[in-house]
Formats: C-alpha cells, sequence, structure tokens
C-alpha cells in the first residue's frame, strides 16, 4: 500500500450547502445539505479526511488523465502505440498508480469556492505531453458547480471524472 501526503481539508458554505475539499486528489469529502434546518450528508466518504492517504478506491476523487478502464495499457495516439502504466491487472484503471488521484492540488480557497491547480508532468503513467490543470468549485443556491480546464504541451488523452458516492435515499 502507497502512503500518502497527509490531506488538507477546506470547507464551503452557504446557507443551503456545506462542502469540504481535501487538496489530495481534489477530493470532495464530505457534502452536506440543509433540508429545514438540518444538515443532512448526501456523499458516502470516508471516516476522516486523513483516511484518504490510504484510501485505494478513491472516494470523491478526480480520477484520470483518463478515467475508466484501457484495456492492455495500451492506446493509439496520433498513429502511435503509447503504453501506459498497468495497474488493474494487465490493464490501465483511473489514470494509473500515481494519477491525478494521487495528486497533490495547490489550493485557493474563498467562502463559497475555491480555485484548485496541479501539473501532470510528461510522460507521467505513460501519457504524452505536461499537462496543466485548473479547477473551480463554487456553491450556488444547493448546487455544487465543478468546472474544470487542461492545457497540454502536446496532443495527449484527457477524461477525467469525479468518482463520487452519492446517497439518494435512506
Amino acid at each position: 500500500m502507497t502512503l500518502m501526503p497527509e490531506p488538507q481539508a477546506f470547507w464551503l458554505e452557504n446557507e443551503q450547502l456545506k462542502v469540504c475539499v481535501i487538496n489530495l486528489g481534489l477530493r470532495t469529502h464530505q457534502i452536506f445539505l440543509n433540508v429545514e434546518g438540518h444538515w443532512i450528508p448526501t456523499l458516502r466518504t470516508l471516516p476522516s479526511v486523513s483516511d484518504h492517504a490510504t484510501d485505494t478506491a478513491a472516494f470523491g476523487a478526480l480520477v484520470g488523465r483518463v478515467a475508466g478502464r484501457i484495456r492492455g495499457a495500451s492506446l493509439t495516439l496520433d498513429e502511435k502505440e503509447i503504453a501506459l502504466d498497468r495497474n488493474h491487472g494487465d490493464h490501465h484503471i483511473h489514470g494509473g498508480k500515481r494519477g491525478m488521484t494521487q495528486g497533490v492540488w495547490r489550493i485557493e480557497p474563498a467562502a463559497t469556492s475555491l480555485k484548485a491547480y496541479l501539473v501532470s508532468p510528461e510522460e507521467e503513467m505513460g501519457y504524452p505531453g505536461q499537462v496543466s490543470i485548473s479547477c473551480e468549485i463554487r456553491l450556488v443556491d444547493s448546487t455544487v458547480h465543478y468546472t474544470l480546464e487542461a492545457e497540454s504541451t502536446r496532443l495527449t488523452c484527457f477524461n477525467p471524472t469525479w468518482h463520487h458516492y452519492f446517497c439518494l435515499g435512506e
């Protein structure tokens, strides 16, 4: 098991939402919704922020560079075969052993929003190009907005997603 750095928590809050985001993997650790004065948890998560340092299920994390499984840990890009990190048997899943899930993001917090930044270096997990990623997370009424932008120094693949597990009923 790879030990990741101790995560740091950042809270966003308005009258309807309380959201905890951590810098490790840009994970959403908690989302609470105000229902008639009661704060109701809406996200399945780990018991504490520090538990994310050993999490292998990527709870609440931004996974990638490419989310999902790439069969044979190989892809063709611009007629060139690219070997990727094998981290799921013979396959590549969610960006590899050291994808964005394990990245330590630089966070600039505000009361109801934050901006986060990460650089994925050239050849990280086999992917071509250095990718500079920025994300804004903001609360608007009872909605959490995620805006993600990325720029690469070379042609590459980029198809991440958030790995949230929502609680949708009792």
